[in-house]
C-alpha cells in the first residue's frame, strides 16, 4: 500500500474538499496527494468552496512489478564446519539494483552468502523501492560427526600375519582409509 493519488481541481474556487473513497478527506488549495494507497480501484470526488462537486473519478493505481527469483543452497561436507552457502538467483521485477538479505535487517549487494552452519534460513532480496521477495525454510544440513571402531588381530608367532580392521562411520561415503 504505497501508492499515491495526486488530485489537482482545475475550476471553481477554493478551499477544496478532496474525498478518496468515501472515507479519506484532504483540504486545501490543490494539489493534493493521498499517500499510502493500495492498488485497484478508487473513486474521488472534489468539492468546493461553494458546496459544489464532482461527480466520483474513477482512479485505477496499478501493482508493482512482482519480484521472482531462485534461492539454491550447498549443504555442509563434514560435520562443524562453516561451509554452507545459499545463493538468490534470477532476481527480476521491480527496481534494480537489488540488495540481499538473510535476516530482512542486515543487506548487501552480493547474491551470495558463504561460511553458513548447519541451520535452517530465510532469504530475502528487495529491489530499489523497497519491495521484497522472501523465500523461509532453506535448510542446511551437515553429515554425522566421522567415528570409526577397529579390532586387532595380533600375528601368530613371529609371522607377519596380523590384522586390522577399520570401519568408518557418519560423514559422507565412500571412506578412505589409510595406515
Amino acid at each position: 500500500n504505497n501508492g499515491t493519488i495526486t488530485v489537482t481541481p482545475t475550476s471553481g474556487v477554493g478551499p477544496y474538499t478532496f474525498v478518496l473513497d468515501g472515507t479519506t478527506t484532504l483540504t486545501g488549495a490543490g494539489p493534493v496527494v493521498f499517500p499510502n494507497v493500495s492498488a485497484g480501484s478508487h473513486s474521488v470526488v472534489v468539492s468546493n468552496s461553494a458546496g459544489c462537486s464532482t461527480t466520483p473519478t474513477t482512479i485505477i493505481v496499478g501493482a508493482g512489478a512482482v519480484l521472482m527469483g531462485t534461492v539454491s543452497h550447498t549443504n555442509i561436507l563434514c560435520n562443524g564446519v562453516s561451509t554452507g552457502s545459499i545463493t538468490i538467483a534470477n532476481a527480476a521485477g521491480g527496481a534494480t539494483p537489488y540488495q540481499y538479505s538473510l535476516d530482512g535487517v542486515n543487506w548487501q549487494t552480493s547474491n551470495v552468502f558463504n561460511g553458513l552452519t548447519a541451520a535452517t534460513y530465510s532469504a530475502y532480496f528487495r529491489d530499489n523501492n523497497g519491495c521484497q521477495f522472501s523465500q523461509n525454510n532453506i535448510v542446511i544440513t551437515q553429515p554425522a560427526a566421522l567415528s570409526l571402531t577397529s579390532s586387532v588381530s595380533q600375528p601368530t608367532c613371529a609371522q607377519a600375519n596380523g590384522s586390522i580392521v577399520v570401519t568408518g562411520a557418519g560423514g559422507v561415503s565412500p571412506y578412505q582409509y589409510s595406515l
